[in-house]
């Protein structure tokens, strides 16, 4: 249950808010109080609250079902109550016209802090709602000096932008560690109410005290779930009413961004239409089942004195068991590559029997062709011809790729086709990722470059690569090459960018079709797995479809004595198949 304070807090704030736009989950009235009007006006000005939401995922919006978070019903508030709003922000996310926003998922304060320095500062907000630290918590990265990091981000911000507002967030109750959060909401609390004692335009807004740990948490146990935002927004809304004497105008036009325009609260201020037959799915949002080892899928890490290591374990689809699955209920084996002995490869196989299962006598096959890992080249698995297997991709050590045909069988019986990429100068095998861009079934080429940026040559459908490398991928930078992989995490049969973080969480962005540029167009769905397996090689982290969903499960190799151990998270996420258009709710 909510303390009584946070309870009146936010039902006062629910009080002046006009029926249609009051936050989901809160019983309103078809009539206005008589004194509503009096006291909008009486509380607006005449110029713009230039509102910055600064943070991680939660002001982004992640486990919310539009994207928005609160950032769309507190924006519908200060507008019922009179302000002229424009939101700012580098980054624009969720399904509403003014969603701007400097949200950045898995950020840490001192991160945060960063991207503010390098984009938010120049955008001079006169309101700025900080929430940061969970990410702190889950990394747990010297928590106890939480509130010192967090006051030289608020010390920063009131020293560059001249005149600003700012209002600081607890932090939401966590399932995975709540004695954190709530350790670093208590430090946030002494900031505000000790540290900045006699500030008059700094605020608190206590969603850790508000927020039920049971009903409004989304079911990954970090971020809020709708009904979570929706009180969120509230705090937000009734810490702002008590500074509203205290804001000023913004200190300076924005250089080189969006003008103070006032832009439509869809659906109230604006007509919603849907084109009649569209199928509207939303957001990715990602859940997974701990299912603990799999006994069957253990892999010895020698054989015959030739070693197998983590770079060479891989989940692909190389034999169909039975033909009982159709498309899209594939189901990977687990292959290791030996290697030692006379020089060349060893590749065993264990069977995927469905339920997390593996066949317990591995079998051995054999690729035609030569791979020497030991001199720079790198195995891929994928299906090359859309046939429903995965063939084996051989990338040289110059970037050059070639490929055999998986022809079936049991073991599998490969056929060589030769190179069918050039080498590219200047990249490496490491820099090569095999991916299905456009959803035709047919792997393409990628290749990440310096700047963390990806280009792609797609399949012209038969199996030719002559085309030129078009950028694909450009929405993150100065990312450890290592840690990038391409798969399909929401299956759709599109590949989405995933970065493997330094814990093993996992951060997203949904592939969601070709655009009008033909390229595809990325949905940024934030960190959707928390790792906290502890500092670790991105090798160490896996994905394959173990339960035949046909989206990518969660894998960690632990590596135990002789052998490594497969521990697995199942993927029961959903949504985000269906690319949407329309400024509606879904």
């Amino acid at each position: 249950m909510w303390p009584a304070e946070a309870v009146i807090g936010a039902i006062s704030t629910l009080l002046y808010l006009q029926a249609d736009h009051v936050a989901p989950g809160f019983i309103s009235s078809n009539s206005t109080p008589s004194w509503h009007t009096s006291l909008a006006k009486r509380a607006a000005q005449d110029f713009f609250l230039r509102v910055m939401p600064l943070g991680a995922s939660i002001t982004e919006g992640i486990g919310s079902r539009k994207g928005t978070g609160y950032r769309d019903l507190l924006r519908a508030q200060l507008r019922t109550r009179g302000w002229n709003v424009n939101m700012v922000g580098s980054k624009q996310n969720g399904r509403f016209e003014d969603n701007d926003n400097e949200g950045h998922p898995g950020l840490t304060i001192n991160q945060v802090h960063g991207e503010f320095n390098k984009t938010g500062k120049a955008l001079m907000p006169n309101l700025v709602l900080l929430n940061a630290g969970t990410n702190d918590c889950i990394r747990q990265i010297d928590t106890n000096n939480a509130g010192a990091r967090l006051k030289a981000l608020i010390d920063d911000v009131f020293t560059t932008v001249p005149g600003v507002t700012v209002v600081v967030s607890t932090l939401a109750p966590s399932r995975k560690n709540d004695s954190c959060s709530a350790d670093l909401s208590q430090q946030y609390r002494d900031l505000v109410t000790n540290t900045y004692r006699g500030n008059l335009r700094i605020g608190m807004a206590d969603l850790h005290a508000a927020i039920n740990i049971n009903d409004h948490l989304h079911p990954d146990g970090v971020h809020p779930n709708d009904a979570g935002y929706a009180i969120f927004a509230s705090l937000w809304m009734e810490a702002i009413r008590k500074l509203e004497d205290q804001i000023q105008p913004p200190a300076a036009v924005i250089d080189d961004g969006p003008a103070d325009v006032q832009r439509p609260s869809p659906p109230n201020d604006k007509e919603c239409i849907r084109t009649p037959g569209t199928v509207v799915d939303g957001t990715y949002l990602h859940e997974q089942v701990e299912r603990g080892v799999l006994s069957s899928a253990k892999i010895p890490k020698r054989v015959d004195g030739r070693e197998a290591t983590p770079s060479q374990i891989f989940f692909a689809n190389v034999v169909i068991m039975n033909n009982l699955f159709k498309r899209g209920e594939e189901l990977d084996d687990r292959i290791a590559v030996y290697r030692g002995g006379d020089g060349g490869n060893r590749y065993v196989l264990s069977q995927n029997r469905a339920g997390g299962n593996f066949e317990t006598n591995a079998m051995e096959f054999s690729v035609g062709i030569d791979c020497d890992v030991s001199k720079g080249a790198r195995v891929i698995f994928a299906d090359f011809n859309n046939d429903g297997l995965d063939d084996f991709f051989c990338v040289n050590a110059q970037a050059g790729v070639s490929v055999s045909l998986n022809r079936g069988g049991r073991p599998p019986r490969f056929e060589s086709i030769g190179q069918v990429v050039p080498d590219r100068e200047g990249f490496t095998a490491d820099d090569v990722r095999v991916a299905q861009i456009d959803g035709d079934g047919r792997a393409d080429y990628c290749l990440i470059k310096a700047d963390s940026s990806i280009d792609c040559i797609r399949q012209n459908g038969q199996g030719e690569f002559n085309g030129a490398l078009q950028l694909t991928f450009d929405k993150l930078s100065g990312i450890d090459k290592g840690r990038v992989v391409l798969g399909d995490i929401n299956g759709d049969f599109r590949s989405d960018y995933l970065r493997i973080g330094e814990n093993g969480n996992i951060l997203a962005f949904i592939n969601s079709g070709m655009g009008s540029n033909n390229a595809p167009e990325w949905r940024d769905a934030g960190i959707i797995t928390q790792g906290g397996l502890g500092i670790m090689p991105p090798e160490l982290i896996k994905f394959g479809r173990v339960f035949g969903s046909s989206k990518l499960d969660y894998i960690y190799l632990d590596e135990n004595g002789g052998n490594f151990e497969v521990h697995a998270w199942q993927n029961t996420g959903k949504g985000g198949k269906v690319r949407v258009t329309e400024d509606c709710p879904p």
